[in-house]
This record gives structure tokens, C-alpha cells and sequence, in this order.
């Protein structure tokens, strides 16, 4: 096994008797350097507690009571302001939008606005002449 270009085919010998025969170390000695390495390894610290916040409490309170969970929360959400809206702004033409009015035999009211048809041409000019 020696290289025919080495400059100490002696050296080259011992290198490889060398990693032939690998000698294993005494089974005290592994339990020694496992035992100094066990007392040198830091016990790392259970992590801490995490207590959830107030609003996330208050939010899983809820969510548990209504059916569906969150999406549920949504939905009911949706509709009350929904109502609210509904309730705020009117809707007092609903039934004329429905045409329940018209079925009843109510006429809608239309109202005579005048002649617009030359304040229509003035605005749809270009520079108002």
C-alpha cells in the first residue's frame, strides 16, 4: 500500500497500520466523559405559562354559546346591525319597491317638475353658450 511518489514510504506504513487497527477506548473512561458531560449540560427551563388575555377569554366564552362557533358570531352580527340599520334609516318605500302598493290599487304620485328639456341642452354643452 505505499504510494511509489511518497518521500517516506516508512511514515506512509505506520499512517496506515494506524488506521487498520483503531483502538476503543476503556468503557470507564466513555462513562467518565458521559458523566462530566451530563453535569456540564444546563436543564433548559419549562417554558412559562401563557395565560390567554381577557378579550381572548371573553371571545371562546362566546363563541362556545352560540351555534357555530365564530362564523355563527358573524352572521348574527351581520343581521343585528343589519336590523339596526333597517330600523334606523326606514325603509318607508319597501312596499312600493315590492309593488304591494300597486297591487292594492294605490297609484304612485308623480309630481310636474316644468319644462327641463332647455336646462337639459344648456348643461350638455361644452362651455354653457
Amino acid at each position: 500500500m505505499t504510494d511509489p511518489t511518497s518521500l517516506d514510504p516508512m511514515l506512509d506504513d505506520m499512517f496506515a497500520a494506524a488506521r487498520t487497527a483503531r483502538p476503543e477506548p476503556d468503557a470507564a473512561l466513555m462513562a467518565r466523559i458521559l458523566g462530566d458531560a451530563a453535569e456540564l449540560t444546563p436543564i433548559p427551563a419549562p417554558p412559562p405559562v401563557l395565560r390567554p388575555s381577557l378579550w381572548s377569554r371573553i371571545r371562546d366564552v362566546i363563541a362556545d354559546q352560540v351555534p357555530g362557533g365564530m362564523p355563527g358570531i358573524a352572521s348574527l352580527t351581520t343581521c343585528a346591525l343589519g336590523g339596526i340599520l333597517i330600523g334606523y334609516a326606514g325603509l318607508g318605500d319597501l312596499p312600493l319597491m315590492a309593488g304591494t302598493e300597486l297591487l292594492a290599487g294605490q297609484s304612485v304620485r308623480t309630481y310636474d317638475v316644468g319644462d327641463i328639456g332647455d336646462d337639459v341642452s344648456y348643461l350638455l354643452t361644452e362651455d354653457g353658450a
